[in-house]
């Protein structure tokens, strides 16, 4: 006797299947991006700074994220980059929820269009408690292919930032640094090596 398949590759085909499933990959991955550079730009030790956050969800680590970036940096120009792709992530997040977490079902009677799924989520809080979603696997392989995007520019765009104070702080080191270490002979030095550029 052959074996049935289960009701849910009736709701979704192969194709729908692996474009939710990217979706998830994907979020993983940005999950994990915030995740590592929030000790980064902190200059705290990931694994311990991770075992603190990890409590927290992706609303949290972004807040967390902006927060030491604004306080690291103070960089004006990346703060309106950050900002959009913060105002981003939120944004996939909603469309990220409504795939992974709708129970999806079969499109009986010709109800949609032959290639939509459609499924059914509900959100935590607002006024729209069930969120029905109706789309095609291509639609769902574009909000996987926004936010590997987004995680990758995210990624880039804190990397760089503060980059002339990251070079500032650790000439400043050197100089703290050649200051106890002794090689600082004379007051002359020592004034010289305390003083900014």
């Amino acid at each position: 006797m052959p074996r049935k398949k289960a009701p849910i590759f009736r709701a979704l085909k192969p194709a729908r299947m692996q474009a939710i499933g990217r979706v998830a990959a994907e979020w993983s991955r940005l999950e994990f991006a915030i995740q590592t550079l929030i000790p980064e730009v902190a200059s705290f030790d990931a694994y311990r700074c991770i075992m603190l956050t990890k409590q927290s969800n992706i609303g949290g680590w972004v807040d967390m994220l902006k927060n030491m970036m604004t306080h690291v940096y103070a960089d004006p120009k990346s703060d309106k980059k950050l900002k959009k792709l913060f105002n981003k992530v939120v944004e996939l997040s909603l469309k990220r929820n409504a795939l992974v977490h709708s129970m999806w079902w079969e499109n009986m009677q010709g109800e949609l269009p032959i290639d939509e799924a459609s499924g059914l989520g509900f959100r935590r809080s607002g006024k729209n408690i069930a969120i029905i979603t109706n789309m095609t696997a291509k639609e769902m392989r574009a909000v996987a292919t926004n936010i590997e995007a987004t995680a990758k520019e995210l990624f880039m765009v804190v990397k760089f930032s503060g980059v002339e104070h990251k070079v500032k702080v650790k000439t400043e080191a050197d100089k703290l640094a050649r200051l106890a270490s002794g090689t600082a002979t004379s007051r002359r030095d020592n004034l010289k090596a305390l003083s900014p550029d």
